[in-house]
């Protein structure tokens, strides 16, 4: 809060000796006349924050979000409104994840999508100097998709699973502390239907947390990576270094903002809305 910046390093240094009045010959040079060193190497590590997924909000939380579209045909004398859902198992993913999505839809309606897209978007800010990018982590393409079909009372739905992998040397978008960089995550899927329906964006924030398997993550990076054990110190406004979630386990949904945009190919007429998943 006073402006105050540090950046914190740690690296380990291992040496080999020899005695002062040796005869070898790849000493370098002497340490306080003590000892030769014939070898000296140093490497640097890294030491992560702890993180625990149950102190955001509603993390472990599933998000459902409805959409009611109206699907017309290219005589502009009928109309249908057809009832999609964009289903999430939760909000808070960790690097290295993968992001399953799941589109349903009235099963008498799915034949009329022609194609399902689907993005991670990571959007990168530098405060200073001041700059906004984006870019897409991972994409997901298929042209007439064939879903899976699921009785519920009244109706058939049809399913659509959608798959995007985080990847694990990713920025995470939990970054306490840090003034430098502010990273979020979204989730992009565009429902295109055939003939004259139209096209339906649906975009959703996402969080992602470090990866929680620093084995797996010393295999990618050059530099080794540890878990910081709770001996370390760290400053945390919370006595306990993190908040527990008290919603964790309830059957209910995390109240995500969607954004919504709905396209009608014929009329080419757009139709904006910002919805909150319940």
């Amino acid at each position: 809060q006073n402006g105050f910046g540090a950046e914190i390093e740690y690296t380990v240094k291992a040496r080999i000796c020899d005695e002062i009045g040796s005869s070898s010959a790849r000493s370098t040079h002497s340490l306080n006349n003590l000892v030769k060193i014939i070898l000296s190497r140093r490497s640097s590590f890294t030491v992560r924050r702890r993180f625990d997924i149950h102190s955001i909000p509603n993390a472990l939380l599933p998000v459902i979000h409805q959409e009611d579209v109206t699907l017309s045909s290219c005589s502009f004398f009928s109309s249908d409104i057809a009832s999609v859902n964009l289903i999430l198992d939760r909000s808070c993913f960790l690097a290295g994840d993968d992001v399953q999505v799941r589109l349903e839809i009235e099963n008498k309606y799915a034949k009329q999508i022609k194609m399902i897209e689907g993005c991670l978007q990571q959007h990168i800010t530098l405060i200073k100097p001041k700059s906004h990018l984006t870019f897409n982590l991972s994409t997901f393409g298929e042209k007439n998709p064939k879903g899976t079909v699921v009785s519920k009372p009244h109706q058939s739905m049809a399913c659509f699973d959608i798959s995007l992998p985080t990847g694990i040397n990713i920025l995470p978008s939990i970054n306490p502390g840090c003034r430098l960089i502010h990273v979020t995550y979204s989730l992009r899927i565009v429902v295109h239907f055939s003939s004259c329906g139209g096209q339906l964006l649906l975009e959703l924030p996402v969080h992602i947390g470090p990866c929680a398997d620093p084995i797996n993550l010393e295999k990618r990076n050059s530099v080794p990576v540890f878990n910081r054990p709770k001996r370390f110190p760290h400053f945390s406004p919370h006595p306990n270094g993190h908040i527990q979630n008290g919603h964790a386990g309830k059957e209910t949904t995390a109240p995500v903002r969607v954004f919504t945009k709905f396209s009608h190919a014929a009329s080419s007429a757009l139709c904006c809305s910002s919805d909150t998943a319940l």
